[in-house]
C-alpha cells in the first residue's frame, strides 16, 4: 500500500504541474478527478464494509494425520460495490511443535452476492493444531485505503494417529495370572460363575450344563453358555519423548501410532488392558484403564493434549507403583535403555516387549530375562508390528 500511495502523490503531483504549463480546462479537470478519487474509493470501500457480513464456519474438531480439513469463510455482500480484494490472515501451531506458522489468502468480494471462500488445513504429524483466523482486511480498486473486518476466532483441530489392522499374536502367559470380574459380552468361554447365555441343547454338549430347573418347566432341554473372563494384565507404556534432531516429530508420531495400533488389537481381542504414561510438562502420571474403543480413543486424546520432551519418564514413574502386570508393552524412541536394565528383576511373572522407534537399541545387553525387543520404522508401523506376540 505505502508504494501505492507514493505512486499516487507522484500523479498527483505530474497532473498539478500539467496544470500549471497547460492552462486549459482538460488539464484542470483531469487535476480534480486525480484529487477526487481517493474520496471517491474511500466513500465506496465505506459502503462495501458497512454492508457487509463475514462469518467462519468452524472446522470439523477431528482428523487423521496427513488428512486435509477445510475452514469455510462465508461472506454476504448487500451492496453494489465489488471488492477485487480481501485478505485473510491465518495462523496455526501445536501437534508437538512450538512453532507457529503464518498464511494469508486472498479473495475479490462481488456485489451483492453470497460467497464461500475455503481453506485447506493439514498436519502432517499427530497432535492438536489451533488455528487463528485473524481480522480480515477489505482493499479498494487502487489499494490505497483497506478497512478491518474483526474476526479474530480460534479453533482447535486434533489429528490422530492412523490406526491399521495390526496382525499380532497373544502369548499364553498374557492371559493368566490376573483374576477378573469383567466378561465378554459377544464371546462365550468356561468361567462357570457367570453366564454368558441359555440355549437349546445341541448333541456334544456337556451334562453338567444342562439348566435342569428351565428344562422342566419348558418341557425342552436347555444349556447354559458360560462366561469367558476378560483380564487387564497388559500395560503399554509410550515415553512422549526422542532425541532432538530432524527426526524428532516423526518419531513422536511413531510413538503414538504404535500405542494405539497395539491397543487397538487389543481391543478388538476384548482384552482389557492400561495405558499409561507422563505428561513430560506437568509431570502428570496417566494410568488409563481400556476396556473397549471407546476408552482407547478417550485415552488418546488425553495423550495428545499433553506435552513432549527429549527426556521422557513414564516408565520409571510406572516402576514405582509396578502394577500386577502378565506383559508390559514399552515404546520408545530413546536411545538409552538404562531404566531396562532392572525390569527382568522386577518380576519374573512379567513378559516384556519394548518397541524401539528408528533404530534399535544402545546398551541393551543387560537386559537379560523374559523380554523382547521389537524395531518400528516410523514409516510403517504396521508392518513392524505384524507377526508380535503380546
Amino acid at each position: 500500500m505505502a508504494i501505492i500511495r507514493i505512486i499516487y502523490a507522484a500523479v498527483v503531483v505530474i497532473t498539478g504541474v500539467f496544470v500549471v504549463m497547460y492552462v486549459d480546462s482538460l488539464s484542470l479537470i483531469l487535476f480534480i478527478v486525480t484529487l477526487a478519487l481517493p474520496l471517491f474509493l474511500f466513500l465506496l470501500l465505506l459502503l462495501a464494509r458497512l454492508l457487509t457480513r463475514i462469518t467462519v464456519e468452524p472446522p470439523p474438531t477431528l482428523a487423521t494425520k496427513g488428512q486435509s480439513v477445510s475452514m469455510l469463510i462465508n461472506l454476504k455482500n448487500l451492496s453494489f460495490v465489488a471488492l477485487p480484494s480481501l485478505r485473510a490472515t491465518i495462523t496455526y501451531s501445536g501437534a508437538f511443535s512450538s512453532e507457529t506458522e503464518k498464511t494469508e489468502i486472498s479473495f475479490p468480494l462481488h456485489a451483492l452476492t453470497k460467497q464461500t471462500s475455503s481453506f485447506d488445513i493439514k498436519s502432517d504429524h499427530v497432535g492438536v493444531v489451533k488455528v487463528t483466523v485473524n481480522n480480515i482486511y477489505m482493499y479498494d480498486y487502487f489499494r490505497l485505503f483497506r478497512f478491518k473486518y474483526k474476526i479474530k476466532q480460534s479453533y482447535e483441530i486434533t489429528f490422530l494417529p492412523e490406526l491399521t489392522p495390526v496382525s499380532m499374536d497373544i502369548r499364553p502367559n498374557t492371559l493368566l495370572g490376573v483374576d477378573s470380574d469383567v466378561f465378554s459380552k459377544s464371546k462365550k468361554g468356561d468361567d462357570p460363575s457367570e453366564v454368558f447365555a441359555i440355549r437349546d441343547y445341541v448333541g456334544g454338549d456337556k451334562l453338567n450344563r444342562i439348566h435342569w430347573k428351565l428344562s422342566s418347566k419348558t418341557e425342552n432341554l436347555m444349556v447354559k453358555d458360560y462366561s469367558l473372563p476378560i483380564n487387564n494384565s497388559i500395560s503399554i507404556i509410550p515415553e512422549l519423548a526422542s532425541e532432538n534432531d530432524e527426526n524428532f516429530l516423526n518419531n513422536i508420531d511413531a510413538v503414538i501410532e504404535t500405542t494405539f495400533n497395539i491397543s487397538n488389537f487389543l481391543c478388538e481381542a476384548e482384552i482389557i488392558h492400561h495405558i499409561c504414561w507422563l505428561d513430560p510438562k506437568g509431570q502428570r502420571f496417566f494410568d488409563e484403564e481400556i476396556k473397549d474403543t471407546d476408552d482407547m480413543f478417550a485415552a488418546m486424546g488425553l495423550m495428545l493434549a499433553c506435552s513432549v520432551d527429549s527426556e521422557g519418564g513414564s516408565l520409571e514413574f510406572w516402576k514405582k507403583d509396578q502394577p500386577i502386570c502378565s506383559h508390559v508393552a514399552y515404546v520408545t524412541a530413546l536411545q538409552n535403555a538404562a531404566s531396562l536394565s532392572d525390569l527382568g528383576e522386577m518380576s519374573y511373572a512379567t513378559f516384556y516387549s519394548v518397541f524401539k522407534i528408528g533404530s534399535e537399541l544402545k546398551n541393551a545387553e543387560g537386559t537379560a530375562g523374559l523380554m523382547q525387543f521389537v524395531t518400528v520404522k516410523p514409516s510403517n508401523v504396521s508392518d513392524s508390528l505384524a507377526g508380535i506376540a503380546l
